[in-house]
């Protein structure tokens, strides 16, 4: 608006003055000065036009003045509004994308417009080295935890050095290891007492309500907290797409019974429906009505089962190739004879040891929902996968027993 403002009182000059003295016929090369009167100005010849009427009107120097620098700065907060009304102020920078952008506000925009991660790499334009750029947040996903500086427990070193280019300017990292790392009886005790006590470790997830959550342990707490049917979408925080998400696992209670495929009953068609998200994939009606009697044990095997929908693929003995490990642990509970065959889907084998899955390589990888679960051998452990954890580590061949803590033991 400034701008126009301008070009409409050089025009003013150029009817009442002398032909001669107007300049105002001016390029529309921008080149912006800033005038003694604190106007940018988009070139010297636009300066020069409206100094007819000013006359004390000078260069103050070259490029835009300082205060609508810091304009389109301010407009990088105000657009959380709508960040890509950007001024037409000329003060170009380099993005971690190896582009280079007018000003910050329009750099600001691209990140809102789909790329998230994009960060300012310096003033001016970027030259050929800045296409060399690493990305500081493109992380795996492997667990080697490191503490910041800031306290806070971030899923390796990668994310570290992604926080410091966003939510945590300047954090280092304190030690290698989670911050003050409870034992797994502490946790249990912590998981008894409250289980919205989460660790500050950040491992973002996406939840089925469209809503980023900064790791599982936060997202266990709201769906306890009153979102019962919350689960997780995937790993990673939500884009514009998951807010569309449908969570198939809205199901109400009337009981309109359904036999699966599987030979497991459901309440409804809804719950079977939710059963191919998380532990049943490829499950189908079979028939209306109840499934036989004998299979109830094995429903209600299936049903201490908590397993994420993250989706890392393994083969099982059966030829069947389930989402995650935890699904098929769950289908051996019922299963005996069942094992893991390979990690990967089936038909696409690879050596055990050339695999570098969280699950593979630490069985012990567990989320902290609380859901105890009894072992075989008379302790209760936190939820199936740290009773799982224990039976790879330390206690050979022990089972689920029940689900639900184990009773006390009887004083003789």
């Amino acid at each position: 608006m400034r701008y126009l403002l301008l070009l409409g009182l050089a025009a003013f000059s150029a009817a009442t003055a002398p032909e001669k003295d107007v300049p105002c016929i001016c390029p529309f090369t921008w080149k912006p000065v800033c005038g003694n009167d604190g106007q940018t100005y988009p070139n010297e010849c636009t300066l020069n036009c409206v100094k007819l009427v000013k006359p004390d009107l000078k260069v103050a120097h070259q490029g835009p003045c300082k205060h609508d620098v810091l304009a389109a700065q301010e407009e990088e907060v105000e657009g959380l509004k709508n960040p890509c009304e950007c001024p037409r102020v000329l003060h170009r920078v380099c993005g971690s994308d190896g582009n280079t952008y007018s000003n910050p506000c329009t750099l600001n925009c691209a990140k809102h417009e789909g790329n998230p991660y994009l960060v300012q790499v310096h003033e001016g334009p970027c030259d050929e080295h800045d296409h060399d750029f690493e990305d500081p947040c493109k992380c795996d996903n492997i667990f080697e935890p490191v503490c910041g500086t800031d306290e806070i427990t971030y899923h390796n070193l990668c994310h570290l050095e992604c926080a410091t280019f966003t939510s945590s300017p300047g954090v280092e990292v304190a030690y290698e290891g989670e911050c003050h790392a409870e034992t797994e009886n502490d946790m249990l005790q912590l998981f008894e007492d409250n289980p919205c006590t989460c660790p500050r470790v950040l491992h973002r997830v996406c939840g089925s309500d469209g809503n980023t959550y900064s790791n599982p342990c936060t997202l266990n707490c709201a769906k306890h907290e009153g979102k019962p049917d919350l689960v997780q979408v995937h790993e990673g925080p939500c884009d514009e797409h998951d807010h569309d998400f449908e969570d198939p696992c809205q199901c109400d209670n009337t009981f309109e019974p359904v036999c699966g495929t599987d030979e497991i009953t459901y309440s409804n068609l809804c719950h079977l429906e939710c059963a191919t998200f998380t532990t049943s994939p490829g499950v189908e009606v079979k028939y209306e009505g109840e499934c036989h009697a004998e299979n109830k044990e094995h429903q209600q095997i299936l049903k201490s089962c908590l397993c994420t929908k993250i989706y890392k693929p393994v083969c099982g003995t059966d030829g069947q190739t389930y989402p995650n490990l935890c699904v098929l642990e769950c289908h051996i509970s019922s299963h005996p004879g069942l094992a893991l065959a390979h990690p990967g889907k089936c038909g696409t084998f690879q050596p055990l040891e050339a695999v570098e899955t969280e699950e593979v390589r630490n069985p012990c990888a567990c989320f902290r929902n609380f859901h105890p679960v009894c072992g075989t051998d008379g302790k209760t452990y936190g939820n199936p996968c740290m009773l799982n954890c224990a039976a790879e580590t330390k206690v050979p061949g022990l089972k689920l027993l029940h689900e639900g803590r184990c009773p006390p033991k009887k004083e003789v």
